[in-house]
């Protein structure tokens, strides 16, 4: 049987995706709006329309981080796409302002993030080479597991006692050596996990006896 692959999501990766649209939305509304109180502008339409565009990216940062949290995700990406037309406004500004390569290289910014929204499992075939996802895979010989780039491990089945599996952690106890663990703490959806790892276990006619906890 084919390997059973567990794509994992990282609480700290969420955090970072989103985090940098967060930032790029709260200093690009710093500046719409430090243009309008601070000096008479020929375009402060421009900068009403990147202000409100902003906020909208701000409130959809959130909206999102909410959602993912309650374990849904709109397939639509509307971060992305908000993300962009914010950067748009922006090089429609640097145009104005007669600084052309600047609104060229904005515009090219904005571009590239819109097409990463929607062409995104494209682009992550190409990130998963860079920086591997976290991810568990489980066949019938053993477990493999990569949290990170530098963390990874695999372990053959027989040479572990038995796999724990608690709110906290998912324990590895090996036969010699010592125990490995999944940290359910960083990760979204713990719970899902556990299940898609019990799942794959059955697929696989693993020995009941060696997993403890899991749901069945």
């Amino acid at each position: 049987m084919e390997p059973i692959v567990i794509h994992l999501q990282t609480k700290r990766s969420l955090r970072g995706m989103l985090g940098q649209h967060f930032m790029a939305a709260v200093a690009l509304l710093t500046t719409a709006l430090t243009v309008l109180t601070g000096h008479d502008s020929p375009h402060k339409w421009l900068m009403i329309i990147e202000a409100v565009l902003a906020v909208g990216l701000i409130i959809a940062l959130i909206l999102e981080y909410l959602h993912i949290h309650k374990g849904r995700h709109s397939p639509f990406p509307w971060v992305d796409l908000m993300a962009g037309l914010v950067l748009s406004m922006e090089s429609l500004n640097k145009y104005f302002e007669g600084r052309t390569r600047l609104a060229v290289a904005w515009l090219f910014v904005a571009l590239l993030t819109i097409a990463i929204g929607f062409l995104r499992p494209r682009f992550s075939f190409f990130r998963s080479r860079i920086m591997p996802k976290p991810r568990i895979v489980v066949d019938s010989a053993g477990i493999d597991v990569r949290m990170s780039l530098w963390s990874r491990f695999r372990l053959e089945w027989d040479a572990i006692a038995v796999v724990e599996y608690s709110p906290a952690a998912i324990r590895i106890i090996p036969e010699q050596g010592h125990p490995r663990s999944i940290d359910l703490g960083s990760i979204m959806h713990p719970e899902e996990l556990a299940s898609q790892f019990s799942a794959a276990v059955n697929r696989l006619n693993l020995p009941p006896d060696k997993f403890q906890g899991f749901p069945s």
